[in-house]
């Protein structure tokens, strides 16, 4: 599995379950189930680099911020949230994380703990 296709799967269940984090996990499982086991460590080893990519202070003060405060569990749920939100906003947060400012609302959930599990 490559990047362009790990990212297919999260993009395609975002766009299928909109806002719906447990349809889109939903979604992603249907779509693992469907893949070899070697493609589904890949998409692991994929989906935990990106979470390290992550791993910065400026994406945990952004996360505080969105959240009104941040822990260390709730940071990595906000990752996975992150990576859940599809290639463009990841990078863009990577990039510059003032960007979610233009992804998130007050009635945006931004921890995708199940994400994790996939």
């Amino acid at each position: 599995m490559d990047d362009n296709t790990f990212w297919s799967i999260i993009e395609k269940a975002k766009a299928e379950a909109g806002d719906d984090l447990d349809e889109q996990f939903e979604l992603i499982k249907v779509s693992l189930g469907e893949l070899s086991d070697e493609d589904i460590l890949d998409y692991q080893r994929l989906f935990y680099a990106l979470d390290a990519r992550a791993l910065r202070a400026d994406l945990w003060g952004a996360a505080y911020v969105i959240n009104g405060g941040c822990s260390e569990d709730a940071f990595d749920y906000f990752r996975a949230w992150l990576i859940g939100q599809g290639r463009e906003v990841y990078e863009n947060a990577l990039a510059d994380p003032d960007s979610l400012a233009d992804v998130v609302d007050e009635d945006s959930e931004v921890e995708f703990e199940y994400l994790l599990y996939a």
